[in-house]
């Protein structure tokens, strides 16, 4: 009997700096539901998801619960580990970027970014959003706030809130050199990033030329230690991006290891929201030519969750500041897991934004299951 072809599918590791919400379990259905149908098809799946523990705003949210960082991440886990075992969901691996096969990933990409020449020492002086774990330039920053109206603020250009000064000692990976090689990418794979209107937001940001990037930190130090120069700790993107290899044997040198990483690596499909693009679509293919590791085939990015404002009338992203936030729990409670499912994957547009609310839930479960598919089910008996 032929062996059957391997697919392996993703989703991004989620922050553990607050509980499992709605967008990240409607990812993780996302992938659980191409997940069974690759199954189903006669693929040999790989379906991982996990959590990323390093990072300031991690260590900050252990701190706020009296906590160190690693009893905090292990009192997360089981939020996200129980809320997929709820929603049956059938992930094969659930990574942690504590682990010590991360760890070893890790170490062993600094070792080889530093053997490419693509990595070099220097001082980092700019503007960093915690919450987004994200560097923003002199430029993007004075541009976000302009289309604010809040010059001189120096809110994130990603979510609002206000930019830290960072001035350190840091190692920088050479972004700009891959300028032309990722804009060959795009053109040679239009399909690299779906749906399209997103790949053109990759290709235009691309296109207006890119900097090099810090990838190691020295103001705090929760995260992976640089191997050759202990003073500076991992970057948490530079850590968690690799996880996709580390969980198919990256690094590791056991005949067992290097098989699995010759049959799963490369990916087929990363399903990522629209907040982390440029990480997975510029960052990380970047990273993987520079120690020439292979691509993977997709990044599928899906957009927000929005309720509407019964005020305004305007769809906003949810957030516990706004006191809109939809839990887990609620949905669950309200449709049962199955029409919680049911739901998500039928109603929501899986590319863009989508507003939700719990009187729609009601309509499409009453609609759809209670009245068509019931009474389908109820003549058929």
């Amino acid at each position: 009997m032929a062996e059957k072809p391997s697919y392996f599918v993703t989703t991004p590791i989620y922050y553990v700096n607050a509980a499992p919400h709605l967008g990240t379990a409607y990812c993780t259905l996302l992938a659980d539901v191409q997940a069974r149908f690759r199954r189903a098809a006669g693929y040999d799946v790989k379906f991982l998801t996990g959590m990323d523990e390093h990072g300031e705003k991690v260590a900050e949210a252990a701190a706020e619960h009296g906590m160190t960082p690693q009893e905090w991440c292990d009192s997360q886990a089981p939020l996200f580990q129980d809320l997929w075992s709820e929603l049956e969901v059938s992930n094969d691996d659930f990574i942690r970027t504590t682990e010590p096969r991360q760890h070893h990933a890790v170490q062993y990409l600094w070792e080889r970014m530093l053997e490419s020449g693509y990595l070099y020492k220097g001082s980092y002086d700019g503007w960093y959003c915690v919450p987004e774990e994200t560097y923003f330039t002199e430029t993007q920053v004075e541009k976000a706030d302009e289309e604010r109206g809040t010059k001189g603020e120096h809110l994130c250009p990603d979510c609002g809130r206000p930019l830290e000064r960072v001035q350190e000692e840091s190692y920088f990976f050479k972004l700009s050199a891959f300028q032309d090689r990722l804009l060959k990418l795009y053109d040679e794979h239009p399909d690299f990033v779906q749906p399209d209107f997103r790949m053109n937001e990759v290709r235009s940001f691309v296109e207006g030329g890119l900097t090099d990037t810090s990838v190691s930190r020295t103001t705090f130090d929760w995260g992976i230690k640089v191997p050759f120069d202990d003073k500076h700790v991992t970057y948490v993107w530079f850590d968690a991006l690799l996880n996709y290899m580390t969980a198919v044997g990256y690094s590791l040198d056991d005949p067992e290891s290097r098989a699995e990483l010759a049959r799963r690596w490369p990916a087929q499909c990363h399903l990522i929201g629209k907040d982390i693009i440029r990480f997975h679509c510029i960052l990380w293919p970047a990273m993987l030519m520079a120690i020439d590791e292979a691509l993977p085939e997709h990044v599928f990015v899906h957009g927000f969750l929005t309720v509407r404002n019964p005020e305004t009338g305007q769809a906003e992203k949810m957030s516990k500041s706004r006191g809109n936030a939809i839990a887990p729990r609620d949905v669950i409670n309200l449709l049962g897991v199955e029409g919680y499912r049911y739901y998500f994957m039928t109603d929501v547009v899986h590319g863009d934004d989508s507003a939700i609310s719990f009187e729609r839930m009601e309509q499409v479960y009453n609609a759809d299951l209670a009245n068509s598919w019931g009474n389908l089910v109820s003549r058929a008996l």
